[in-house]
């Protein structure tokens, strides 16, 4: 006959109920007392799982699980697994793979992987990285995702030649989940398997598969995937019309679209472009980033073009081409009430009017990103900024580069001794801010501090601005040495001083309470700069940008110089005065 306390620790549910009312360290006492206890409460302890290679040294070699006990072991555990104790921790259920090192057998670690999955049916986030060689692989990996009810972020890097299966993305997007709100599929060719190989596991049983039917979407349709609502595809070869139609019809809440280096058949773009706009109605955000101009970006110029009127948010592109100019242009003119984001980077486009396009059309924008780099310089003409009044002023982020002819004699100087040469001789000239005063201004100077001044006006009016990242883009005279660092945008951070005749234009920021981030061309010792700015204006600045925490007044290197200019006693006052400030 079986005593009291074998007949109590058979009870699981009993044993589970007293087990609720124990601190952690009363579970281990009462699960060493016996051996169904044990077994019944050890599971209860469990709060992450961490797969470790089964020798103390790091190898590849190793199986993640060796033996059908651990096997075992872990199914009858791991839906035990709950959120971790520490409540900054994500918890346990969001699961990544990419860094097992489980065997070098792609199959086999397939196989475990998916097993895993199975034994997990309410992960909401998964990233892997997976090698599919065959089909069998692709039916291992969807029937083991098709089980997953609540997932939500799928992140896949896939070891195969997207060109090998022209079918491979849409036959991953649509066995997804219904509740999947972001997928990510980036494509590398497989690494060659070096090395002794074992055999695979034999778990294929455990596994639910995906029938060839379901592969080629045959009877039975796939779900509608309304939660999905971005999709990243990267290095996937080239989109066909048909594996578009069968994605985009599916994914009804699609509202942002990410390509990188993924183009479109030249034949088939201007399709794809119609049935995204048909059968998206909420698409409103698309990127298309390429390394190269060796890809054509037909694809993404095919969806600018056949976008309805009034509904982009936001467009970033990169390694455009001067023959895009025209498809932007109109794109921003039919989006000009809607569009939020625009992030240009790495163009031969766009050209100053295409800037004055978006500044002078485009009333809701927040974020103006136009970043240029040394081989392509994406600038705007100041007579351009200046010509029309801005349309937003909600703008929150502004980085753009602005093109204006350098004051006659700040030319080129050298800011230690202030000796300025001439691009036409070798004679001594003295920088326009130092010369003695009263200035008198010449016509074209006057004309030039006239637009600077209506420039300045408009980036007053930016009441929102958080970032601002500002660029002087050097002239054609400018010598060499001075075009990176030397630049800097007349009065702008000057107050002025009527008397010696020297404009000074700081007073129309004001509006900036928000602005956060001050960058770009704004260092306070260039050639005018370092005779302008001083103790005045730094406390101007404390008291009417109260948000600022970095501001790039002081060269990012570090050298005998800067050490000097961080002793200046200007710059000691402020760091006095806001100690918290970046000054770099």
């Amino acid at each position: 006959m079986k005593t009291a306390s074998t007949r109590f620790f058979n009870i699981t549910e009993l044993l589970i109920e007293v087990a609720s009312f124990l601190d952690r360290r009363g579970i281990c006492r009462l699960l060493q007392t016996c051996h169904q206890a044990h077994i019944v409460l050890a599971p209860i302890l469990f709060q992450t799982l961490d797969f470790l290679p089964t020798t103390p040294s790091y190898s590849s070699s190793r199986r993640l699980l060796t033996t059908a006990t651990q096997l075992n072991a872990l199914k009858r555990n791991i839906h035990h697994a709950t959120k971790n104790l520490d409540p900054k921790d994500q918890p346990s259920k969001r699961i990544f793979f990419s860094t097992i090192p489980s065997v070098k057998d792609s199959r086999a670690r397939l196989q475990q992987l998916c097993w895993i999955i199975t034994q997990c049916p309410l992960l909401s986030s998964l990233e892997l990285t997976l090698e599919l060689r065959t089909k069998d692989d692709l039916q291992c990996f969807v029937g083991a995702l098709a089980g997953i009810g609540v997932l939500q972020t799928l992140r896949l890097v896939i070891m195969d030649d997207a060109t090998t299966w022209p079918t491979l993305f849409s036959t991953v997007v649509l066995h997804c989940p219904p509740t999947i709100e972001e997928l990510c599929v980036l494509f590398e060719k497989p690494t060659t398997t070096t090395g002794a190989t074992v055999a695979p596991l034999t778990i294929s049983g455990i596994i639910p598969r995906a029938t060839p039917q379901s592969l080629t979407r045959g009877q039975d349709p796939p779900p509608l995937l309304i939660r999905l609502r971005r999709i990243i595809l990267h290095s996937a070869g080239h989109i066909t019309l048909t594996e578009a139609s069968n994605v985009f019809s599916r994914c009804l809440g699609l509202v942002e679209l990410n390509l990188f280096d993924t183009p479109g058949q030249p034949g088939d773009a201007t399709s794809i472009a119609t049935i995204l706009s048909k059968r998206c109605p909420n698409f409103r955000r698309l990127r298309s980033l390429r390394i190269s101009y060796d890809e054509d970006q037909q694809l993404a110029l095919a969806i600018m073009d056949n976008s309805a009127p009034q509904t982009f948010e936001a467009i970033e592109l990169s390694n455009l081409d001067a023959s895009s100019t025209k498809s932007l242009q109109t794109f921003i003119r039919r989006h000009s009430m809607t569009l939020r984001e625009i992030r240009i980077q790495d163009c031969r486009i766009p050209d100053s009017a295409t800037i004055q396009c978006i500044l002078c059309n485009c009333a809701q924008l927040e974020v103006l990103c136009l970043v240029s780099r040394d081989t392509f310089q994406i600038e705007v003409i100041l007579a351009d900024a200046v010509a029309y009044k801005w349309a937003s002023r909600k703008m929150k982020r502004l980085e753009l580069s602005v093109a204006f002819n350098d004051l006659a004699e700040t030319t080129i100087v050298d800011t230690y001794d202030n000796i300025s040469y001439s691009s036409y001789n070798d004679d001594a000239i003295a920088p326009f801010y130092q010369k003695q005063g009263p200035v008198i201004l010449t016509d074209a100077e006057r004309a030039l501090f006239k637009m600077l001044e209506q420039f300045y006006q408009r980036l007053g009016e930016l009441t929102e601005l958080e970032y601002l990242d500002l660029r002087a883009v050097p002239s054609a005279s400018t010598h060499a040495s001075f075009r990176k660092n030397q630049q800097a945008f007349p009065g702008m951070l000057f107050l002025g001083n009527g008397s010696l005749g020297r404009p000074g234009y700081l007073r129309l920021l004001e509006g900036w309470k928000k602005l956060k981030y001050l960058k770009g061309s704004v260092q306070i010792f260039t050639s005018e700069t370092m005779v302008t700015v001083g103790q005045a204006e730094f406390a101007w600045m404390v008291d009417h940008w109260p948000s600022l925490r970095q501001a790039a007044f002081l060269p990012p290197s570090s050298g005998y110089w800067n050490r000097g200019k961080e002793r200046s006693p200007e710059i000691r006052w402020l760091r006095a005065w806001k100690p918290t400030l970046i000054l770099q």
